[in-house]
C-alpha cells in the first residue's frame, strides 16, 4: 500500500500538520474577506445625523453611535461631549467617564438613547 492507492488516507497525512503562522494567515484571510468598503452618506443622512447630535448634546442623552473602523461597522453607547469643527471630530465619552474621539467621516449612524446624564 502506498500513498496513491485509492482508499489510503496516506495522499493527505502531510496536510494534517501545519504550522501557526499558517493557521494565522488563514484566519487573517478569512476575516479579510469579511471587511467592508467605507459607507458614503448622502446630504440628508449627514444632516440627520448632525441635529441629532446636537439635540443629544443639548439634552446630555445617552446615544447608540455606529462607526467605521478598519473595514467593520462598530458600535458604541456614549455621550456625546461635542463637535470639534477644527478636527473634524466628535468627543464622547461612555459610562466610565473614559473620552473618545471618532472622525466624522467614520460616524455611520446615530440614535438618541433613553437616559439623561447625570451631569
Amino acid at each position: 500500500m502506498n500513498k496513491l492507492t485509492p482508499g489510503s488516507n496516506m495522499r493527505w497525512e502531510s496536510m494534517r500538520m501545519m504550522l501557526p503562522e499558517h493557521i494565522a494567515r488563514i484566519h487573517e484571510d478569512l476575516e479579510n474577506e469579511k471587511k467592508i468598503a467605507r459607507p458614503i452618506l448622502a446630504e440628508d443622512e449627514l444632516d440627520q445625523i448632525g441635529r441629532t447630535l446636537q439635540e443629544a448634546i443639548e439634552k446630555h442623552s445617552l446615544i447608540e453611535l455606529s462607526h467605521y473602523k478598519d473595514g467593520f461597522i462598530k458600535q458604541a453607547i456614549c455621550y456625546p461631549v461635542r463637535l470639534d469643527p477644527i478636527t473634524k471630530q466628535l468627543i464622547v465619552h461612555d459610562s466610565f467617564g473614559i473620552k473618545w474621539r471618532y472622525d466624522f467621516q467614520d460616524v455611520i449612524d446615530v440614535h438618541l438613547g433613553s437616559k439623561q446624564s447625570e451631569l
